[in-house]
């Protein structure tokens, strides 16, 4: 009981940090111009680039249902429609969850029993693969930033090894996906699930590997998104070292333990604190933050919360 309080104050803490952060950068400021943000900077000639977030959104998740079907089919097939649902479910479930712990348990609900299993690893395993990806480019943007900004700080040899080590830790996962299968059925609840049985699941390295791609392919997409509604409200500075910070605010916030409610806070100050040092708008970063997350997760899961009402399995 007194760890369930701990943790609880800790989630609140970091809630009422990242969302206190923010408000201090923008109201603290003395200069939040909601009209000039609106009115000068989302002009009318710019709404394409709103209309191409949104396309964005829809391929972000296509690739996501890829990945889920392509880790399904170590089990059993699935069709589109099937993982679609899955997949959104998941979403809405993780909604609601700290760090969206519930996306695997709703995706296995939507699962027949005998491969819930099964299916509950392999959700953890496309979990990990995107915490992977941003993990890669986290490293990536860090070493990228300090030779774009203090090219005496990190010797290019060195940025070349540290590169080429991420690159190693994907390698890592695609090969010893086995072992950590192995690792994941040690665990209460899936040794619950499956009643002493081995876990054996026969992914294969070239699911794996596709797997992992579609990962780094999906961080490229919202990634991309946020550069465009950064353009939207008015940046106009570099956008590589924009992107750079993005991946950067990204790598930070992934280790922070949040509800989803203080996800988008807790996304949003770091961009705030990092994006800031490229573009010094925390109103305008915010506000990219905050409709990027409504976008690409808080409807998109909202969607799927419903979507047990009208399932029918198959």
């Amino acid at each position: 009981m007194m760890k369930f309080k701990v943790k609880s104050a800790l989630r609140i803490l970091v809630l009422l940090a990242a969302y206190g952060y923010v408000g201090f950068r923008i109201f603290g400021s003395g200069d939040v111009d909601f009209e000039s943000i609106l009115a000068q900077e989302f002009q009318p000639q710019h709404y394409y680039i709103l209309i191409l977030t949104i396309v964005l959104t829809l391929f972000n998740w296509t690739l996501e249902i890829c990945k889920w079907r392509i880790a399904m089919a170590a089990i059993a097939p699935v069709r589109f429609a099937t993982a679609m649902q899955a997949v959104l479910y998941g979403a809405g479930v993780g909604l609601f969850t700290p760090n969206r712990i519930g996306d695997p348990i709703g995706r296995v609900a939507m699962l027949p029993p005998a491969q819930r299993a099964r299916g509950a690893a392999m959700a953890m395993v496309t979990s990990m693969s995107q915490q992977l990806a941003t993990i890669v480019f986290g490293v990536v943007g860090v070493l990228f930033w300090l030779n774009q900004s203090m090219p005496k700080v990190v010797p290019q040899v060195l940025t070349v090894v540290l590169t080429f080590v991420s690159l190693v830790l994907v390698v890592f996962v695609i090969v010893r996906h086995q072992h950590i299968l192995r690792s994941l059925s040690k665990f209460k609840v899936f040794a619950k699930l499956l009643k002493d049985e081995p876990l054996n699941v026969n992914a294969s390295w070239q699911a794996l590997a596709q797997i992992v791609l579609l990962s780094l392919g999906r961080y490229v997409v919202f990634s991309s998104q946020l550069v465009l509604l950064m353009i939207l409200f008015g940046f106009d500075g570099d956008v590589v070292m924009l992107y750079l910070a993005i991946f950067i605010s990204y790598l930070l916030s992934s280790v922070v333990p949040t509800v989803a409610i203080a996800e988008v806070g807790v996304k949003a100050s770091f961009a705030v604190i990092v994006v800031g040092a490229v573009w010094p708008n925390p109103l305008a970063i915010t506000l990219a933050s905050v409709l990027l997350w409504l976008v690409n997760v808080a409807i998109p899961a909202l969607v799927g919360v419903w979507l047990p009402l009208v399932y029918k399995r198959n």
